[in-house]
């Protein structure tokens, strides 16, 4: 193998390695390749571990979507909150839960550290992702400064927006609004990544060329970066920490920013449940069956 076929092998490697995902166990991945309908995914056990697993995303041009989604992880009611779920949607199995339970007076003072949402400083539950412990804190927050009639009324309207196709609907258009550049400048630098530069080089060597050839890819990737960053801005205004890391691995990897349309839809879905998301991202038959594993458990 020559030196040229083994950094191909290296970045090709890497590249893979940014097309899997870590799924929580409790959570789901609806994931698509563009202009298809969208697989439920769930964590499975032969990649992963008892809190989750990898999945594979679309490797190949036109690339995907991918939405990773996970019910509410209490259980509420208007005297208090229970950090349990009964409902278990995985086939492989349910999450680890604390089973802490907490009345409305009890819950404070309420904090988010990372995945962790702690009341008086000890944990009382896990969320799968740092956006859905924020989620989870500022509507546990919001219902504990209510009285016990108005929490009641509130509980069932949190529910309800979780269930609102419409609103899915509107977080999507946005979502595909800021990402189609995106995903554009993330599919022609896949095309240059793998399909340009490597026959250009073994034809003329690196040199001058080999020059120019890095020069327009890393104006591709520094391109992909900042527009990442805005869209992402815009989707997740309080993600500010969320947003820094893969922004600048995008700055630094081509590998990386190809899959910028991942990282900047993969949270999207969050704040509701999975039927909701499926109602609108599956085919009919799809939808009726997960409809279906639902009401039966």
């Amino acid at each position: 193998m020559g030196e040229l076929q083994g950094l191909l092998l290296v970045v090709g490697i890497i590249y893979l390695s940014e097309c899997l995902v870590w799924v929580r166990r409790g959570a789901m991945a609806f994931a698509s390749s563009w202009g298809t309908s969208s697989r439920i995914r769930h964590p499975g056990v032969l990649a992963g571990n008892p809190r989750g697993g990898l999945l594979l995303t679309n490797p190949l041009p036109p690339l995907g979507d991918i939405f990773i989604v996970a019910p509410f992880p209490a259980s509420l009611s208007p005297e208090g909150v229970f950090a349990y779920l009964a409902s278990c949607l995985n086939p492989a199995g349910r999450r680890v839960q604390t089973a802490k339970y907490a009345s409305w007076d009890d819950l404070q003072p309420l904090q988010i550290d990372g995945r962790k949402v702690l009341v008086g400083g000890a944990l009382f539950l896990t969320a799968t992702s740092t956006f859905g412990a924020r989620h989870t804190g500022d509507l546990l927050g919001r219902l504990r400064k209510l009285s016990k009639d108005d929490r009641a009324a509130a509980i069932h309207q949190a529910l309800s927006e979780s269930l609102d196709t419409r609103k899915v609907s509107e977080h999507l258009r946005e979502y595909r609004r800021r990402s189609n550049p995106i995903r554009i400048f993330a599919n022609f630098l896949f095309i240059y990544l793998f399909l340009i530069v490597p026959p250009l080089i073994w034809r003329f060597g690196f040199g001058v060329l080999g020059l120019c050839l890095l020069g327009g890819m890393l104006a591709q990737t520094i391109t992909l970066a900042l527009l990442f960053r805005s869209a992402h801005k815009a989707l997740y205004p309080d993600a500010r920490e969320e947003r820094f890391k893969p922004f600048l691995t995008m700055l630094l990897a081509p590998p990386a920013a190809i899959r910028a349309p991942d990282v900047l839809g993969r949270h999207l879905l969050e704040p509701f449940h999975p039927l909701a998301v499926a109602r609108i991202l599956c085919s009919p038959k799809r939808f009726q069956d997960f409809a279906r594993q639902v009401v039966i458990d």
